[in-house]
């Protein structure tokens, strides 16, 4: 029992850096907390108000709409710059960096991830959410399976060509 509440307290500690990480200008003590009440929340959730298994696949199943074309962003810009990046300059948050973009993020990515999601989700076939297109005749979206998901992928990484070429020559 004090291994798991060591091993909890700094996993509670990890989980605080993350907001104050992405510029969420909070105490540590107040992330933790604020991770500590959310995930108290999404527990009593699963245990009480959902089936744990079922909402969890519905999660996984539903994270395919951003990992895929995530993937295909990722694989689409390591084509672009025939995976040729500067270890040093991607670890400097300067502004002065050469991946700094507008304001330290690359809109022309966030809009391709955007755009890419949007696809998806009107693709996806789950039990929670039926895209629109998912219920169109057959053919639209693929076929279910791999074929769908190479086709998001396929759509996902030709907007990410199309919008980051030009971030990527400059």
């Amino acid at each position: 029992m004090i291994g798991s509440i060591t091993n909890n307290v700094l996993t509670a500690y990890r989980s605080g850096l993350a907001p104050q990480a992405v510029g969420i200008p909070w105490k540590r003590s107040a992330t933790v907390f604020f991770d500590g009440v959310t995930a108290v929340a999404l527990t009593l959730y699963a245990l009480f108000i959902s089936d744990f298994l079922d909402t969890l696949n519905n999660v996984l199943t539903l994270s395919v709409a951003v990992l895929g074309p995530s993937m295909a962003l990722y694989g689409t810009d390591i084509l672009l710059r025939r995976n040729r990046y500067d270890g040093e300059q991607l670890h400097d948050e300067t502004p002065g960096s050469r991946y700094w973009y507008r304001h330290g993020v690359n809109w022309a990515g966030v809009g391709a991830l955007v755009l890419g999601t949007a696809a998806a989700l009107l693709c996806v076939d789950t039990p929670v959410l039926v895209g629109p297109v998912a219920t169109a005749p057959d053919g639209a979206c693929g076929h279910r399976g791999a074929g769908r998901d190479a086709t998001r992928a396929v759509r996902s990484g030709a907007a990410a060509h199309q919008l980051i070429r030009p971030a990527v020559n400059r």
